[in-house]
């Protein structure tokens, strides 16, 4: 029994510890760098948008936002975005970057504009304007019309945030 419970810590802690492991580099995925994810009706894989800060704890302006895959039908494993699914899909766009901010759009989708900003305890999150409010943006959920990977029918994009101004909850349909 003692050896059947030491053999399930270790394999419980390695899969923890190597799920956060970013491929082919070092970067370690945490809650504090975390700005927001986008779910999908397809499968339940998560693209994750995280902050990407230099030594000196400002944003890295050669790349200020690390986007990757949490695999969750291949165990959890973390793999980075195809240089498809960056150009054409779930990849970002900036238009003007600082070691404090930057705005960005998504390539699939020039319509609105995003803020990551310092805020005032010293974290970054993401922003945008979703009926004429200022929205904190937690989740963006993709619905597709079938299955099809080639040139994907997407019906609806849900985004879920916190009004900056009240702390209310937030939801919007956006058609595309």
């Amino acid at each position: 029994m003692r050896k059947v419970k030491t053999y399930l810590i270790i394999l419980i802690s390695t899969l923890v510890s190597t799920a956060f492991i970013y491929p082919g580099g070092s970067y370690v995925a945490t809650e504090r760098n975390m700005l927001f994810k986008i779910d999908r009706s397809r499968d339940p894989d998560v693209i994750m948008y995280d902050v990407n800060l230099n030594s000196m704890g400002e944003l890295d302006k050669s790349n200020p936002i690390n986007i990757y895959w949490i695999k969750n039908t291949e165990k959890g494993i973390i793999k980075p975005l195809t240089g498809i699914q960056k150009k054409f899909g779930y990849g970002l766009k900036f238009i003007s970057i600082n070691e404090n901010m930057a705005d960005f759009q998504f390539v699939s989708y020039f319509d609105r504009v995003f803020k990551l900003r310092r805020t005032d305890n010293n974290q970054f999150k993401v922003f945008t304007v979703s009926h004429n409010k200022k929205v904190e943006v937690q989740r963006l959920y993709v619905q597709f019309e079938d299955k099809s990977s080639w040139i994907p029918n997407i019906l609806n994009i849900e985004l879920y945030g916190i009004d900056t101004d009240n702390g209310n909850p937030v939801h919007e349909s956006i058609a595309p």
